[in-house]
């Protein structure tokens, strides 16, 4: 990719050269002055949102268009109190994003004839038992990555997302000890893409990553992006932050942020588990406009970006409609008119947002407009909020719709009251939580001595095999695979576990036999016992 960078007080202007796989050089749809009005109605409204202290500490705006211009706007830290500047090189977690990205694969893959999407997983698992009396040989892989597999598992995707990667030996056994039948039709659920990137691992060898490495990444110069955790630079890393909304007893944290540290590479799954660039957003809005990238064809693109299941939408703003291959078809339900008085007709979009504890993201398109935007967040909560009024911000602009400092005063207002619904919401739920009997009186602190009877390792036969529990000072931590929680004394052998800094705490409880001995834990729904000290 040819490019001339044009940086200047944290925003990033580029006019691109043809990107690889381009045949001719584009029209021009948007001119200077249209651009530039752009330009000017975004950092106002970012101007705005970055003068409230509860946005998020860092963030990558990036906005591209079918004729080759790109506008990135950083800001921020990647992780409060360390004075790492977010930049268009920062890497940011995004989440379920990834199933776009996940989906040209598929659709590419398909073409290829690698990995057909017409066959089922009886053509894998023969033997594989469905639930419910639902034969394997009626769910296709098409089904998988258009959310129409109607089963849930949610032992299969909570151990992607929060533990590690499962083998993709372990899933007939996973599937037909933990899966449960669901009504048919469309269903969002990680599910699909993480049984897809399964077999697709066990027919070829290769890992998803490594196929979105041969096939997107690199032949497409996106040096940025990596489903791995370790590929990158600690310094580039967007850490994730929650508010601190005074419900979490412990936790690190700074500058009134609590801090989440990066997935580690065994939680990045394949239905949402990529980090990369503002620069590669750019490169991939592109691609996605233009239907051109080095290896892949532009009959691939259009495939994966074809509904092929209807979703109710709920009649306001972005409203989802239907799902492709990765993507959510949406309309942009305007309330504004346009420059000829009247107000627009719904503007048709593909989009699909990505969240996840201390992180929120969302990707934007609109074809016809010939224009994309992509924003990436390092805080979760409201910052999900803004995601959203960055992205209608742009097609306002883009579209020519009226009245656009107003909206940009109302945008910023909306934002305090949206921070204080959250910020109360999430007290409430905590004081509405503790008031369960279960967790008792409260008020228990244990000295040291009584903290130590807790330590050790304890294992189940169910699907969280173990979990080892050693002491911090005042408190316990607990450790399984690659998660940790911080498990605070509350009542007599009873515990808050907390997996961040935000939502209500699992239950941690212990149990003794008949001396007095500390011989199991129950978390939550899950039972252990204490094999060792």
């Amino acid at each position: 990719m040819n490019a001339k960078f044009v940086l200047a007080a944290g925003t990033l202007t580029l006019a691109l050269g043809g990107c690889a796989g381009a045949q001719a050089p584009y029209t021009n749809l948007y001119t200077d002055d249209e651009f530039t009005r752009i330009e000017t109605g975004m950092n106002a409204l970012l101007d705005a949102f970055e003068a409230h202290e509860e946005f998020p500490p860092g963030y990558t705006v990036t906005v591209a268009t079918t004729d080759g211009r790109v506008w990135i706007r950083t800001g921020g830290t990647l992780r409060e109190g360390s004075g790492l500047v977010a930049e268009p090189t920062s890497a940011f977690y995004i989440a379920s994003m990834t199933k776009a990205y996940m989906g040209l694969l598929a659709a590419h893959l398909d073409s290829e004839g690698v990995l057909p999407l017409d066959t089922s997983l009886a053509d894998y698992w023969p033997g594989l038992e469905m639930p419910g009396g639902l034969s394997a040989s009626e769910v296709t892989l098409h089904d998988l990555i258009t959310h129409q597999v109607p089963i849930t598992a949610g032992e299969i995707t909570g151990t992607e997302a929060y533990f590690r990667d499962l083998a993709p030996e372990e899933y007939p056994a996973y599937i037909e000890t933990y899966a449960v039948p669901r009504e048919p039709g469309f269903q969002y659920d990680n599910l699909g893409y993480n049984i897809y990137a399964a077999i697709l691992e066990q027919e070829t060898g290769k890992n998803w990553r490594d196929w979105l490495q041969e096939v997107i990444f690199g032949p497409n110069g996106m040096t940025g992006t990596s489903g791995r955790t370790s590929d990158f630079d600690p310094a580039t890393v967007a850490w994730g932050h929650q508010l601190d909304t005074g419900i979490a007893p412990v936790w690190p944290a700074a500058e009134g942020w609590h801090l989440i540290p990066p997935k580690t590479d065994g939680m990045m799954q394949s239905a949402g588990g990529l980090m990369t660039t503002a620069e590669d957003l750019a490169t991939w809005l592109r691609m996605n406009l233009t239907h051109e990238a080095s290896g892949i064809d532009a009959e691939t693109f259009a495939r994966a970006q074809t509904e092929y299941a209807q979703q109710e939408g709920d009649g306001h703003g972005f409203s989802d409609v239907g799902y492709t291959y990765g993507w959510n078809t949406t309309v942009l339900i305007h309330e504004r008119a346009d420059a000829s008085g009247e107000i627009p007709a719904n503007t048709p979009l593909l989009q699909h947002g990505g969240g996840y504890t201390g992180y929120a993201s969302l990707i934007t398109m609109a074809l016809e407009a010939g224009i994309g935007v992509a924003v990436t967040l390092n805080a979760d909560g409201a910052a999900y909020f803004t995601a959203f009024e960055i992205s209608e911000q742009l097609f306002e602009l883009a579209l020519g719709i009226q009245d656009i400092e107003t909206a940009t005063q109302n945008r910023a207002s909306l934002f305090e009251r949206v921070t204080t619904h959250f910020r109360t919401t999430r007290q409430e739920r905590m004081v509405e939580a503790l008031a369960e009997e279960r967790w008792g009186d409260g008020g228990w602190t244990p000295d040291a001595t009584t903290l130590d009877a807790y330590v050790g390792r304890y294992e189940s036969e169910g699907w969280l095999p173990y979990v080892e529990i050693t002491r911090e000072g005042d408190i316990l931590r607990a450790r399984l695979y690659d998660a940790q929680r911080y498990v605070v004394p509350h009542s007599l052998d009873i515990f808050l576990g907390f997996a961040d800094a935000a939502y209500i705490p699992e239950y941690f409880h212990f149990t003794r036999d008949e001396g007095g001995a500390v011989t199991g834990l129950t978390w939550d729904e899950d039972v252990f016992v204490k094999v060792s000290d």
